[in-house]
Parts: structure tokens; sequence; C-alpha cells
């Protein structure tokens, strides 16, 4: 696989990157959309799909640099060879051609002496960055589906770190068998003498394209972020008014009140009124048909009260503050919706 993905052309690197980077950032946000109330603006998916196609080109930008030594000695072997040299560079039989062979340690020692190469301010920002986000992954609640995915990514990013500390052990003891391999055979010495491999150095161009690739993609997650949140903040604050107004006037909804004058028939009737305003202000918002609903529910209530209190029975029958009872208990239902979209405090 990675002999196949060194003779691939730029644009292709730059598609799989895009994929790669699209299922992935496109994941978190559309799990962010769905998780929050609230309608983000039109240009949050545009912005997504831009910062990966973007990031994705100056990735693969950096990539054709540094693949090109690895390229070269990889373009001169046939397909059949390309396979023996893969098999020959992770744990499979060491192959008798001594062009393989000679390949197989040339890209051992550009490996090794990449390596060497990176600057040891890299690590340090590599820890830096995983402590930002531990802090991060700490301080967001597992229990959100974003919080969740987090989670697994570390847990996936900690196999993958552990995996790649067995995996240099197990390179190191191949770059030994493989050179001895060389030494044993004339012909594949001679070719090691006669190339001239050096892993290509990272220039201004190389670190500009690394560095406006993290640019780009942290800034859009940070406006995408922003937009979500925003919307988010819209629609819980119509959520709380709502839900409070209901709390403040909990008195309407004493079903002690059925059969007398006390709050008047205009106190319900204000009381619902207001509630449909909230239906009007909710238009347009992912929560207006659980306002609406809550409307209808209140409606009922203030038919209810009317029913009974315009009955000349008195006190009020059982089946009419059974139907008030009924009413309120699915008023108080249609509230919940927006009460776990917000997570919302339900007031006592």
């Amino acid at each position: 696989m990675w002999i196949r993905w060194v003779a691939l052309p730029w644009w292709a690197r730059w598609l799989v990157t895009s994929v790669v980077l699209l299922a992935f950032y496109g994941g978190i946000t559309a799990a962010q959309v769905a998780e929050h109330p609230g309608r983000p603006p039109a240009w949050v998916a545009p912005t997504v799909i831009g910062a990966c196609l973007i990031s994705a080109a100056l990735g693969a930008t950096n990539q054709r640099a540094r693949m090109a030594p690895y390229a070269a000695i990889v373009a001169d072997l046939t397909t059949d060879q390309q396979r023996e040299l893969a098999a020959a560079i992770k744990s499979g039989p060491l192959p008798t051609d001594p062009a393989v062979l000679a390949a197989a340690l040339r890209i051992k020692n550009l490996a090794r002496a990449e390596r060497q190469r990176r600057p040891l301010w890299l690590a340090w920002v590599f820890i830096a960055a995983v402590i930002l986000y531990a802090e991060w992954l700490i301080s967001m609640p597992s229990t959100t589906v974003v919080g969740a995915a987090m989670n697994v990514v570390a847990a996936v990013y900690a196999v993958l770190l552990l995996w790649g500390q067995v995996r240099r052990r197990r390179a190191h003891r191949r770059w030994v068998a493989v050179a001895a391999a060389v030494d044993a055979d004339a012909s594949a010495t001679a070719m090691i003498a006669a190339a001239q491999d050096v892993p290509a150095k990272r220039d201004r161009r190389q670190w500009a394209c690394l560095i406006g690739a993290a640019a780009v993609i942290g800034g859009s997650y940070g406006a995408t972020n922003v937009a979500v949140r925003s919307a988010q903040i819209a629609e819980c604050r119509l959520a709380a008014g709502v839900v409070n107004f209901i709390a403040d006037r909990k008195d309407l909804l004493d079903p002690t009140h059925l059969g007398s004058d006390e709050p008047p028939l205009s106190d319900y009737d204000q009381w619902a009124s207001r509630i449909d305003s909230y239906t009007a202000v909710a238009q347009g918002h992912s929560l207006s048909p659980d306002v609406t609903r809550i409307r209808d529910r209140a409606a009922a209530v203030v038919r209810d009260v009317e029913d009974a209190r315009q009955s000349p029975q008195t006190p009020p029958s059982a089946a009419q503050t059974t139907a008030f009872r009924t009413a309120v208990t699915e008023l108080i239902a249609a509230e919940q919706p927006l009460v776990v979209a917000c997570r919302y405090q339900y007031p006592t």
C-alpha cells in the first residue's frame, strides 16, 4: 500500500487526502449540527468542503517533495518487483532480486535519515498539542456525540502511537536483516554504492504548506463552530423563554382553580396569547414544531378551564378535572424536547 502511495501522482494523493479529511472533519461538523438545536448558516457546508480540498492540496504539495526520493527508487521497478519490495520492507521473505534488495535498503536508509533530520522542536510542538487536546477533551462532556467521537479518536490515536513504537523496533530489526542480505550480494552492494539518495529537506515552501493547511482547517473549524454555537444560543434562548414563561404562571395549571373565578379567564387568555406569540418567533427555527405543539396544548388547557367555569355544575365533575389534568400533563410533556435539546434545567 505504501509503495502504491509513493508512486501515485499529485492529483491522486490530493483526492484521497480530501476524502479522508472530509470524512473526519465533515463527520465532526455534522455531529455538532445534529446534536445542537438550530439551523446553521448555509455557508457552513461549503466552508467545510473547501477547507478539506485546500488543506488536502497543501498536504499533497508538501508530500510531493517529501516522496520524490522514494518515488525515484520505485520508478525503476516493475509491478512484480514493487510487490516484492513491499513485502521486503515489512516482514515478508527477503527478495533474491538484487534490484529489489537494493531498493529495500535504500528506502530503509532514507527513512532513517529522514527521522534523524527532524528538528527537536517538532517533538515539543507535538507534546504541547497532545496536552492541549487532552485538556480540551477533559472539558468536553463525553455524553455528547462530539465528545464521544473525540474520545474514540484519542483512544485510536493512542493505540496507533503504541503500534508505531512496536513497528519501529521491528523496522530496525528488518533494516539489519536487509543490510546483511545486501552485504552478501555483490550486485546489490554495487547498486547501493552507485546510489546517491538524500532525503528531501523541508524548505520554506513545505513549511508554508504545512502551516497553511493547519491554519485553513483551524480557521474553518473555528468559524463553523461559532456559527453552530450561535444558532444553538438563539434556539435555546427561545426555549428558555417558553419554559420559563410557563413555569412563572404555573398557578394557571393548578386543578384547584378549575371551578373558581381566580385566576380570571383573562389571565388564561393572555397566557395562551403569549405562548402563541412564541410560535411566531419560532418560525424558521428547528424548535418551531415543538413550540407549536406547546401552543396547541396550552390552548387545550384554556378550553378545559372555560368549559369547567361555564358549566353549571360546582365543583367541576371528575371528567372535567381528569381532562384538565391530562391537558396539563400533555403540555409538560410537550416542553420536554426543548428541555432535552438545550440541556436546560427545568424550573421548579
